[in-house]
This record gives structure tokens, C-alpha cells and sequence, in this order.
């Protein structure tokens, strides 16, 4: 926590109004030595023998110790001196033995509070002086009082109203050694890390300690045991504290070598796949990387179009503030402080921007927290920064906090520690269920693949994500040359939505999109196709599903359908049936008249969009043509299908 001191103009009491005889409301009576005692001090004070007067006052309250007003003079003697522990003793004393001297006293132990960060007893005495009727009279007491009041009740609240804190160090992630400077990818498939520890190889005498860039891989639910990455990462380079955008493709982190000098300097490099090998890495140019500046720990957006750095560099707030640039035609921007708002005088790092692209996690010594860093968050950074939150005690503590990510439905958050002792030794890695209030918007991730026929391609392809609730349209990220595509929906907006691939000249492919059915990590695959349209040809319409043992279209298999219409409309000359499959469970002649009457049901629909009744036809197979197992759910639920065969085109 950052100490106070009491400035020498507030510090220092009006002189002439503390040798002013307070009356004693407690009607306390003085012996006749005490009494002369106290009176020869009360004269040596008005006429300005401070010293004198402070020992006449010892000698009264030698005699008489429990005396209110003389254990109030000694008191403001040692307040004014700074000696805050004497004066608090006294201070004490004097409401021990009259516990309604003066509201005076509240105020004076308040700011001594303040001074020594007592939270509890600063926050209470300052808030009952200021409902005090001597606050009512106002001043720079009052206000002195307001300031400190004001300053200190936030952290006042925090230590009041902990929030629930329960890390658990990851399994199999953590070791004997060091891991630490970790992030996950969105889509909670890998987790990256610095991994520390003594190493030694065959050309080697003795062994050395070396850090090693790390990844574990989350197969089944579970994290594998950690690897070094190879090239080109670990060649020598003192790296780590990566960001990686959704798609796994590009990545970003700190280097930081020695200069002529002797000087400690660092950069931050980036790299990415090509060909499905990760690039050599490469220095950011100016003006990110400065070559007298610090710059490091890089947060990049999911969709790696934003790019949040701290720097050292001239121009800022404090020491180290938070900057961000934006990729403007493959390119980066100028990079931008982020503003009085997030960054002062102190130090900010840590940055970590959650795949919802618009709440930030922070650490800072400059605003008000519980240790030397706090984590905080802001929210809204493109429409204007909200003010920073403390994200709660116990999760910050006394200790410097920093280095904190969460996943990308916003619940876990993931940081790294030394002193917790729960894992298996050293730095290790730790998640805990973020609280509500201080939590990113709930996102989910839509990937997967879109296989193209070998003469077909993607650069002309039209890809849309439809939210079904309110008709908006979600930008798609595709890779043009795999097929690779995702999407960051927010989970708040609609759970429903339609995917569509479109390219003149190739079959309609569309799906309905469920976020309830992502899986633990907020992830829901769905492959898609981009086809030729060949005559005799099936292809599917990918989750047209209807009510259970009915013929009734769900509201996302109309929006499928819906689709389908539009491009039945853009190619006015194709004919098409429309094919029912169902999977083996019950009896077959059953199945067989379900799958006919869901056909029809397409067709009906389509019918009522538009679409001319010669241009389709409607067939049920029933259970006799399965494309996988019926052994298995996954394999009832694909051959649980409807397809459209182009009879004419």
C-alpha cells in the first residue's frame, strides 16, 4: 500500500487555538498540585513557551493522569510533532476517561489512521467526525477530513466485502520447477508459458538454469504434459510472456537482451504460421518498439487487430503506462496512450485484452489498492474508458498482483504465484472463478473448417455469422488458404445463429448455430462446405432440426431454410429434391414416414417463401441410407439429416 504523510501545512494545528482552555464536559476534578501545574502550563502556552508549557503539562499529568483536557494537550504536542504513535496513546486516553470530550478527537485519530494505513480506524473515525456537529462548521479540517475519507473508502470497501478466492493450481501443467508468464488461447486449447529450471545436456559439465518457452495441450478436458517448443523459439533468447490470437496463428511476446552498456532493454517480437510452421521471429518496427525504450508484455485482440503494449517511453503518465496501436491495412498504427483514465503517475503492466475486445485487465501501484500491484479492470475502450475497478480482496493482497488472464467466458481467471504454496513447488500456475461483477462479456468462439471441392475456392466466398434474435451480422475471420475460420459471438446477444457460406457458381451451405452446445471452453466446432453444383449431387443443410418425432421445423431450422430460399432465388434455374434421413432407433417403417413428412416440410416452407412448387420435390428414406454407425449418438445424429439433390440446374 502506498504510504501517506501528513503535509507540514495540515499537519500543523493553529497554535494559538490548542492553548485554549477546552471546557471538560465530564466535570473531571484536578488536585490543587495538579491544577497549579496545569495552569502554569495553559499560561506558559499563551504567552509562546512551548517547551515550558509542554513540561508544565507532563508534571500535571503526573499528578493527575486520567485528566481529559491535560491528556488532549500532550496529544496535539505529539500530533503536531508527527509522533503519531504518542499521540494516538494520549488521544485514547482522553476518550478512556471522557469518552465525549470533542469530535476533535475522531478527526485527529482519523488522520492519524490515514497516516499509518489503518483503513479500518481512518474510514470510521473520518466518517463519524464528518456527521459530527463540529463538522457542520466547516473548514480545512472538514475538507482535509473529506479527502482523506474519500481516498481511503474505496480500499475500506474492498477489505470490507471480500470476494469469494479459491485458486487450485492446474494439474499436470505444474512441476517441481518454475512456470509462470502464461496466457491461454482463446479458445482454451493451449496454454503457453515460461517454464524454469536446471538443465543439462550431454556437451555439458555441469548443469545450468535456463528458461524454456512452454505448451501443454488440452486433450479431453485435461492439459498434456508440458513440451518446449522448438523453432523458433527457444534459441537463446530471453522471451516469454506471450499473447496468441484465436486462430492460433499469430503470436506476440517479449525479448529482452543486454545492450553495449550493460543495459537491460526489451522488445516485443511477433511471429506467425505459414505453410504450418511458425516464421522466424521478428522485432516490431517503430514506433512500437523504440530503441531507447522499454517496451514489452503484448496483449493482442482475438482477432489480432489490436495490440496492447506497456512502454517507457516520453510522453506518458508515470514510469510505465499501457499503449495501444490498431492494424490498419496490415500495418500498425501510432501507438496511443491510453489516458489519465487507466494509466498515472505510478506504474501500469500487465495488460491482458479479453476476446470480448473491450474490457482490459490491468496492474497498477498508481491507483488506490491493497498491495503494491493490484489487478483492475476498465470496460468500454472504444467508447470511452470506464473508471478502473479494483477486481477485489483477497484476490489482490498485500503482495504485488499482477499477470492476471481469464478464459474467454469470462468465469476462470489463470495468474501465476510463488507464495500460495498449493502446487508443487516454486512459480506455479493457478485459476479461480473470477467474481460476477468484475467479469468481461460472456463469449463464445465459432470455428472450424470450410472444405472446398479441388476446383473450388475461397476468395470469393461470401461468409456470415446472422444473430437470429436481432438480424445482425458477425464478422468472420477466414484463412483463405486452409479454410480456417472463427467468429467471437457474445453469448449475451443471442444464443442463435445462422452460419452461411456463399460464392456464385457453388452450392448453398449454411448451418444453424447453437451456443448453448459449446463445449467447456466456449467453443462450438461446425465444418462447412463450399461445393460445385453438379447435377445428381447431394448436399446437405446442416442442422435441420425438428421437434422430437415431428415434422415440425425448429425456429433455427427455419432460418436454415430461410437461407436456402435465398439462394434457390439466385439461381432460378436449378431444381432440387429435397431428401429425409433418419437414424435406426425404432421401427423402420415409422422412420421411413417421419423422414417423408420432414421433407415435405421443407418443401411446404419453401413454397411459402417463394420458391416455385415444380422446382422441388420432396423424398423420405427413412433409415436405409446411413452415412456413419448407428452405434453411437454422434453417429445417429449424423445420419439424423436433410440434403437437397440438384436434379437440374
Amino acid at each position: 500500500m502506498i504510504k501517506h504523510t501528513l503535509s507540514i501545512l495540515v499537519m500543523l494545528l493553529s497554535l494559538t487555538a490548542m492553548g485554549q482552555d477546552l471546557d471538560n464536559p465530564c466535570g473531571q476534578s484536578l488536585s490543587k498540585k495538579a491544577k497549579k501545574y496545569f495552569l502554569k502550563a495553559e499560561e506558559a502556552f499563551e504567552s509562546g513557551a512551548y517547551k515550558e508549557a509542554k513540561q508544565l503539562y507532563l508534571q500535571a499529568y503526573k499528578e493527575e493522569p486520567t485528566y481529559a483536557p491535560t491528556l488532549y494537550k500532550l496529544g496535539n504536542f505529539a500530533f503536531n510533532a508527527a509522533d503519531y504513535s504518542a499521540a494516538k496513546r494520549y488521544y485514547l486516553l482522553v476518550e478512556e476517561n471522557c469518552s465525549n470530550f470533542s469530535d476533535d478527537l475522531d478527526y485527529k485519530l482519523g488522520r492519524i489512521a490515514y497516516a499509518e494505513d489503518q483503513v479500518f480506524e481512518c474510514v470510521e473515525r473520518l466518517d463519524k467526525y464528518l456527521s459530527s456537529p463540529d463538522a457542520k462548521k466547516g473548514g480545512r479540517k472538514v475538507q482535509n477530513a473529506k479527502e482523506e475519507f474519500n481516498k481511503m473508502k474505496p480500499l475500506y470497501d474492498l477489505l470490507k466485502n471480500p470476494v469469494p478466492f479459491n485458486p487450485k493450481p492446474l494439474p499436470t501443467v505444474n512441476t517441481a520447477d518454475d512456470e509462470y508468464l502464461a496466457v491461454i488461447s482463446p479458445d482454451g486449447k493451449n496454454i503457453l508459458y515460461t517454464k524454469r529450471y536446471t538443465k543439462k545436456t550431454r556437451n555439458e559439465l555441469v548443469p545450468r538454469m535456463v528458461e524454456e518457452f512452454t505448451a501443454s495441450v488440452k486433450v479431453d478436458g485435461v492439459f498434456s504434459e508440458p513440451q518446449a517448443l522448438g523453432y523458433p523459439f527457444n534459441q537463446s533468447l530471453n522471451a516469454g510472456g506471450p499473447s496468441i490470437t484465436a486462430d492460433n496463428k499469430q503470436l506476440y511476446l517479449t525479448v529482452c537482451s543486454e545492450g553495449a552498456q550493460g543495459k537491460r532493454n526489451c522488445d516485443i517480437f511477433y511471429t506467425y504460421v505459414e505453410d504450418g510452421f511458425w516464421v522466424d521471429l521478428a522485432p516490431l518496427p517503430e514506433p512500437i518498439n523504440l530503441e531507447k525504450e522499454w517496451e514489452s508484455q503484448p496483449s493482442v485482440s482475438a482477432d489480432g487487430q489490436t495490440l496492447y503494449f506497456v512502454s517507457s517511453r516520453e510522453g506518458g503518465f508515470g514510469g510505465l503506462d499501457i499503449y495501444k496501436c490498431v492494424k490498419e491495412n496490415g500495418s500498425w498504427s501510432e501507438p496511443m496512450n491510453l489516458g489519465p483514465e487507466v494509466n498515472t503517475k505510478g506504474d501500469e503492466k500487465s495488460p491482458f485484452i479479453h476476446s470480448d475486445s473491450k474490457t482490459l485487465y490491468f496492474a497498477s501501484n498508481g491507483h488506490k489498492g491493497v498491495g503494491g500491484y493490484d489487478v483492475f479492470f476498465v470496460q468500454d475502450l472504444d467508447t470511452g474508458y470506464s473508471k478502473p475497478v479494483n477486481i477485489g480482496y483477497p484476490i489482490n493482497s498485500e503482495e504485488d498482483d499482477l499477470g492476471l488472464f481469464v478464459s474467454l467466458d469470462g468465469a476462470t481467471a489463470y495468474f501465476a504465484s510463488n507464495k500460495l504454496g498449493k502446487g508443487p513447488g516454486g512459480w506455479d500456475l493457478y485459476a479461480f472463478e473470477l467474481p460476477e461483477k468484475v467479469r468481461p462479456d460472456e463469449m463464445r468462439m465459432v470455428a472450424g473448417n470450410i472444405k472446398v471441392d479441388q476446383d473450388a475456392g475461397l476468395y470469393g466466398a461470401q461468409i456470415d455469422l446472422r444473430n437470429l434474435k436481432t438480424n445482425q451480422k458477425q464478422a468472420v475471420t477466414v484463412d483463405s488458404v486452409t479454410g480456417e475460420y472463427f467468429a467471437m459471438v457474445n453469448a449475451k446477444e443471442g444464443n442463435e445463429y445462422l452460419l452461411t457460406v456463399n460464392q456464385e457458381g457453388y452450392a448453398f451451405s449454411g448451418s444453424y448455430i447453437n451456443l448453448d452446445q459449446a463445449d467447456e471452453d466456449g467453443l462450438v466446432k461446425e465444418e462447412m462446405n463450399l461445393s460445385t453444383i453438379d447435377v445428381g449431387r447431394a448436399y446437405e443443410l446442416r442442422n435441420i432440426n425438428f421437434e422430437s418425432n415431428s415434422a415440425q421445423l425448429t425456429p433455427g431450422a427455419r432460418a436454415v431454410v430461410e437461407a436456402f430460399a435465398g439462394f434457390l432465388m439466385e439461381n432460378p434455374k436449378l431444381k432440387v429434391t429435397i431428401e429425409g434421413h433418419t437414424d435406426n432407433v425404432g421401427a423402420a417403417e415409422a422412420n421411413l414416414k417421419l423422414s417423408q413428412e420432414r421433407a415435405e416440410a421443407v418443401v411446404y416452407y419453401l413454397k411459402s417463401l417463394g420458391i416455385e412448387a415444380n422446382r422441388m420435390k420432396a423424398k423420405g428414406f427413412g433409415e436405409s441410407r446411413p452415412v456413419a454407425g448407428n452405434q453411437t449418438e454422434s453417429g445417429r445424429a449424423a445420419n439424423r439429416r436433410t440434403v437437397f439433390v440438384v436434379d437440374a440446374k
